[in-house]
């Protein structure tokens, strides 16, 4: 019995850094994406980027009730946080996380790969230890029921979500905050219904 071998797909020669509304007149004016906050009090910050096309959980945005921050997932970071956005860049120009992950210490390595509760897959992660300036960003593209690209009469006023904005927001998931206390990953890994 012959057996055809599956050939894997190639990896894209496009990877994504996700972002949201809040935050893209700002980086759209800078003209650089900036290290980020989510490996602040690891071993070192970096730029992180993605292959996933659909939408990096790790991305996610969060919201504070009772002092505790509490993820968002994708449609929630896009309700509260003016939309989502992401930024293109070729792959060669980053460092695949397996080989970035190398140089942290193992347990900042199990903090940062904790973002698996919430869907997301670190074998998709890209990383830079710099900014990555404009000159190497290939597409700017924004969320509307599919990803398109960004036009410039489009780019949102940055602000963050307000009280009231979050209580709307979750009376409109029938969510009540103390269920966050019990719960803090409710928000993102709802049952769809």
């Amino acid at each position: 019995m012959s057996t055809t071998p599956v050939l894997s797909q190639p990896a894209p020669s496009i990877v994504w850094h996700y972002t949201v509304g809040a935050a893209i007149k700002k980086i759209l004016a800078d003209g650089e994406l900036h290290l980020s906050t989510m490996g602040k009090g690891q071993d070192k910050s970096l730029l992180w980027f993605s292959v996933n096309p659909d939408w990096e959980p790790s991305a996610g945005k969060s919201i504070t009730i009772d002092g505790k921050k509490k993820p968002l997932d994708k449609d929630g970071t896009a309700k509260l946080y003016g939309g989502l956005y992401r930024i293109g860049v070729p792959r060669s120009i980053l460092i695949s996380w397996a080989d970035m992950k190398k140089m942290y210490k193992p347990e900042s390595i199990e903090a940062l790969e904790s973002w698996k509760k919430i869907g997301a897959n670190p074998l998709d992660w890209w990383c830079s230890p710099d900014i990555v300036n404009s000159k190497h960003w290939s597409a700017i593209e924004q969320f509307d029921d599919e990803w398109r690209e960004l036009r410039r009469d489009e780019i949102p006023e940055s602000r963050l979500p307000t009280i009231p904005e979050i209580s709307a927001f979750l009376k409109s998931r029938n969510i009540n905050p103390v269920q966050l206390s019990s719960n803090p990953f409710l928000l993102v890994n709802r049952k769809k219904t």
